[in-house]
Formats: C-alpha cells, sequence, structure tokens
C-alpha cells in the first residue's frame, strides 16, 4: 500500500501539523474553488464531491481574502475519499513556500489546530 492510503480508516503519518481554515483559504484547479478542511506547510485536505485519484498530480492555486496574491502550487493526492482528498505539496511556485508559511502562521497564531 502506498504511503496516504488508507485501509479501514487508517490516517496517513504527518510531520506538520494542520490547521483549521475555515472558508478562508480556497483551492483553485480546474477552473473551480473547493473549500479547505485544513492546511499544513506539507499539505492540505481539500473538500469536493469529486475527488481525484490517488497519486494524481495537480497544479492548484490557494486563493483568499487573508491572501495578498494565490499561492501557486503543485501537489499530489496522497488520499481520497467521499467528501474530498489529501493533498501534498510537491512543489511551490515562486514565492510559494514563504506565502504559505505566512498564511499557515495566521491559522496557528489564530489557535486553530485540527483534529
Amino acid at each position: 500500500m502506498k504511503r496516504g492510503e488508507s485501509e479501514g480508516g487508517a490516517h496517513e503519518r504527518r510531520e506538520k501539523p494542520r490547521f483549521k481554515t475555515g472558508e478562508s483559504v480556497r483551492a483553485v484547479y480546474g477552473g473551480r474553488q473547493f473549500p479547505l478542511e485544513n492546511l499544513s506547510i506539507a499539505g492540505a485536505f481539500i473538500r469536493t464531491d469529486d475527488p481525484l485519484a490517488v497519486g494524481t498530480e495537480v497544479e492548484l492555486d490557494l486563493v483568499g481574502r487573508s491572501l495578498s496574491e494565490p499561492i501557486e502550487l503543485t501537489a499530489v493526492v496522497i488520499r481520497s475519499e467521499a467528501g474530498g482528498m489529501a493533498v501534498e505539496f510537491t512543489q511551490f511556485h515562486r514565492r510559494a513556500r514563504l506565502e504559505l508559511m505566512d498564511c499557515v502562521a495566521m491559522f496557528a497564531d489564530d489557535g486553530r489546530p485540527a483534529e
């Protein structure tokens, strides 16, 4: 079984803390916007009724009212389930890593750890 695939409710191992984003950050890919359930410096859970298959690479932007400009990333789907998918960020475009660190720090300061 590949890392991140779940069997019987098992979860992938997380190396970085993740934080709830509420409705303030969304992922944009395929011409549509999707809300994030949570976000970390390493990845996110994207809520969607049509999740991509595990192993699928996707170019996406993170957008939101708290971001001055979109954060451009490449990610790979590491878990896919009813209601959404977990992605791991694999490539950061332009200043995306610094912008993402600032965004995650904002949620950490708000004290919104995800369960």
